[in-house]
């Protein structure tokens, strides 16, 4: 059976919609709005880390060179023989690998630091470089102007109005050992105030908390670097765009797509829809049988219950809740005569008239039932057999003063039994009809 439209329990689906996207867009934005604040923490955390770095590089750069310095690795350089030699080199070598060794917390965040000298194209690295040792990359290309301004990635290339903060970014690229997209942050080593090279690290885009789960892109213009983060699709549209700077020459653009809310909202209305229907279809249901339950235990005639209500879960569920219940046999004095003079129109008329009597004499908690004929029983539900005879009072006197038409009346004969529980409700009912029958005897004999 189709269910008709309800607007109850579409303003309900609705509001449940609203209620769910809201919180689901709360806790959407203040995910991101974390990963945000953590992507800020990591450059900042990384620029602190390499500018400290490249000034205490510069100190040791200015300090009475080492005579007797052990090399052990991780030194690379077109012309290793001099840049072993090297005061500058061997200094800033040696306190390096101090650092190295030691790893102060500081220096944490970094998989790979490595100290760029101009003097003999001269890398020093916290771990070995293996496309270097593999003697398959020519490491003099590393310094050359063609090589630094392509991928901005050295300060000596870099105009003086862009390293305010002695910090630059490189552009993102492809990390030659890890295959890995990756930024390299970087700061320039000065000695006596000339620059002779760079401490720089990589940053790998993709162990960023939020970069490994984005559209990443990246763009140049007017000088500044522009890094993309999408979080859900490329395009920018449909989405809330989220901007900070990270150094004088990079900014960061987060864009925040509004689509999973409205994928998470359209997916909600379904759910909440295709629910409430589901609510509305079972209550249709019950509705329906509960009527046509109801009405196979209604008397056509009269519109009181049938004889099948005695026999029914309802009736039992109702004794159950006491054990003080009258049972009230009733039938209809003389109504073959009003048959047999006025007609069965007259007749069904008398005993719709007794039936409305008994109604507007008991109460709900009474269930009035037409037993067959011109015959009734009345359940009285947790009453008294002094109450129930107060009430068969008004209706006896209902009946003598109300004609059924005109001067035609109707009586009726009573009879009642107590009885506790369901089990007895037979043994009531024949109980009653022998008070029955012995207070029609008494009427006869007077």
């Amino acid at each position: 059976m189709p269910v008709k439209h309800n607007p109850k329990y579409c303003f309900i689906a609705f509001n449940f919609t609203l209620i769910a996207t809201i919180i689901f867009s709360y806790l959407y934005f203040e995910h991101y709005s974390d990963k945000y604040s953590h992507v800020s923490h990591t450059f900042e955390s990384n620029k602190a880390q390499v500018y400290l770095f490249s000034k205490f590089i510069s100190q040791v750069a200015d300090n009475t060179p080492k005579q007797h310095v052990q090399f052990t690795g991780n030194i690379y350089s077109s012309d290793i023989e001099k840049a072993m030699n090297n005061d500058v080199i061997k200094s800033i070598y040696d306190e390096s690998q101090k650092i190295y060794k030691h790893k102060p917390s500081w220096l944490s965040l970094f998989d790979l630091i490595y100290i760029k000298l101009h003097p003999y194209n001269t890398i020093i690295s916290s771990r070995p470089m293996h496309f270097l040792e593999q003697g398959s990359y020519d490491i003099k290309y590393l310094f050359t102007e063609e090589y630094c301004i392509k991928f901005r990635a050295c300060t000596n290339y870099i105009h003086s109005a862009d390293l305010k903060d002695d910090l630059i970014f490189s552009e993102p690229h492809i990390d030659k050992d890890t295959n890995i997209l990756t930024i390299t942050l970087i700061s320039p080593i000065y000695l006596h105030d000339k620059n002779i090279g760079d401490v720089q690290t990589d940053i790998h885009l993709s162990e960023i908390h939020m970069t490994s789960l984005a559209h990443f892109s990246y763009r140049m213009e007017n000088g500044m670097l522009y890094l993309n983060l999408h979080n859900f699709t490329e395009s920018t549209a449909f989405s809330q765009q989220m901007t900070f700077p990270i150094d004088s020459n990079a900014t960061m653009v987060i864009y925040i797509s509004y689509l999973p809310i409205v994928l998470f909202c359209l997916a909600s209305a379904f759910m909440f829809g295709s629910f409430f229907y589901l609510v509305a279809l079972y209550n249709r249901k019950k509705t329906v049988q509960s009527k046509l339950e109801r009405d196979s235990m209604t008397d056509e005639l009269t519109g009181c219950y049938n004889r099948k209500i005695l026999t029914s879960k309802q009736l039992k569920k109702r004794l159950a809740t006491s054990k003080s219940h009258v049972l009230i046999a009733l039938d209809g004095n003389k109504l073959k005569q009003i048959n047999d003079s006025y007609g069965h129109t007259m007749g069904d008329l008398a005993i719709t008239h007794i039936a409305k009597t008994l109604q507007d004499n008991f109460t709900d908690d009474d269930i009035v039932i037409r037993h067959g004929g011109d015959e009734f029983i009345v359940v009285a539900i947790n009453d008294s057999l002094l109450n129930i005879q107060r009430k068969l009072d008004k209706v006896h006197s209902a009946l003598a003063t109300t004609p059924v038409q005109d001067a035609i009346f109707v009586s009726l004969s009573a009879g009642m039994a107590a009885f506790d529980t369901y089990d007895a409700l037979n043994s009531a009912i024949h109980d009653a009809d022998m008070d029955l029958y012995r207070h029609k005897k008494r009427q006869h004999s007077e």
